[in-house]
Order: structure tokens, then sequence, then C-alpha cells
């Protein structure tokens, strides 16, 4: 398991959420999900005023096991902000929160992923802007990587 793998992990896990939380449609003859905004790709916001920002980042690796097959100790977290329209209520955006938060469960994934472990989910206080509302929610995990 990569890096990488993990940052992928966490990205199909919301993109599966499915409707009604996350929207797609075909393009090309494959699928592009319309309500999610990957760190550093174009995006329009979608005309309900409901999407999501998915952010992916971690701490320098430790090395935790020698050898040739060692294996490096990484930190970090993977955060979601869940955007609504301004006037919609920390409701709508609490409920969004709440279905993300049971996909997520805290300890380790499972065996397609072994060595990675959720450590915390949590949210930060809602955030008001001109024309939305953002609730940040973030999930720190660790992982034993390949180096």
């Amino acid at each position: 398991m990569t890096d990488y793998e993990v940052e992928q992990y966490f990205i199909k896990k919301i993109e599966n959420l499915g409707a009604p939380l996350i929207e797609s449609k075909f393009l090309g003859g494959k699928v592009s999900y319309t309500n999610i905004k990957y760190e550093n790709k174009s995006f329009t916001r979608p005309a309900n005023g409901y999407w999501f920002e998915l952010y992916y980042d971690t701490n320098p690796p430790v090395q935790a096991v020698g050898g040739s097959a060692g294996r490096n100790l990484w930190s970090g977290y993977f955060q979601i902000n869940i955007c609504v329209p301004k006037d919609s209520g920390k409701k709508a955006a609490m409920k969004r929160y709440e279905k993300i938060f049971e996909e997520f469960p805290i300890g380790f994934v499972g065996n397609n992923f072994p060595g990675l472990r959720i450590l915390s989910v949590g949210r930060a206080p809602m955030q008001y802007y001109d024309d939305f509302s953002l609730l940040p929610m973030s999930i720190i995990f660790e992982a034993y990587l390949e180096r």
C-alpha cells in the first residue's frame, strides 16, 4: 500500500456514497462526479448549491520498521468540506456529515488496506460566507506504508 492508494481509498469512499449525496453523470464513457471539488482540479459549482471539497495531506513519514522489507509510519488527514446553500440551515450540512461519519468508523480499515487505521473523525464549527455555508470535517489517520 502506498500514500497514493490511501488517498484514493478516501476519495472512493466518498464517491461511493451515491445518490442523493453524490451526483454523477457519464462523460466520454466514464463517470464524472458533478458535486465533488477535487484538490487542484477545475470545478463548477452545481446549480443546487450542494457540493463537497476534498483535501488530503500527510506529515513526513517516520521509519517504523527497518530492513529491506521495512515500512514507514505515515500520519495525516483527509478533509471534507461540506458546502450547502447559505439559507439552507445547519441541519442540511449536519445530515451530510452524519452520513459520512457512519462510513468511517474508528479503527483499522480492513483486509484491503492492512495497516491503515482511522484515529478520529470530527468536525469544526460551521463557517458562513456570502453565498454558501461550509462545515469542515476531518478524518485523522495513520498507516504503515511501503518505502
